[in-house]
């Protein structure tokens, strides 16, 4: 059932992406321009690091989100059974 959910945000992502890109790119630029600045600044290989450091950061970012909404979802679950037992 994960993977199932996984393909569905997975593909609802690229329809967003292909019926939206001027927003897509809107919300990268800050991205692209602290990656133009280093590049201009430090050189190609410190511009690589920070790709590579910034892909690590969002995939991390990802799974830490995913681990607390599976916890949420659990204590607003026993939220939900509590209240009624105690009204």
């Amino acid at each position: 059932m994960a993977k199932e959910v996984d393909r569905v945000r997975a593909q609802s992502a690229l329809a967003v992406i292909k019926q939206h890109p001027g927003m897509v790119l809107f919300a990268v630029s800050p991205a692209i321009v602290a990656l133009a600045a280093v590049w201009w600044l430090f050189g190609a290989g410190w511009a690589a690091l920070l790709l590579v450091g910034m892909v690590l950061g969002a995939g991390a970012a990802v799974l830490m989100k995913r681990k607390v909404g599976v916890q949420q979802d659990l204590s607003c679950s026993l939220v939900v059974k509590a209240v009624p037992s105690a009204l």
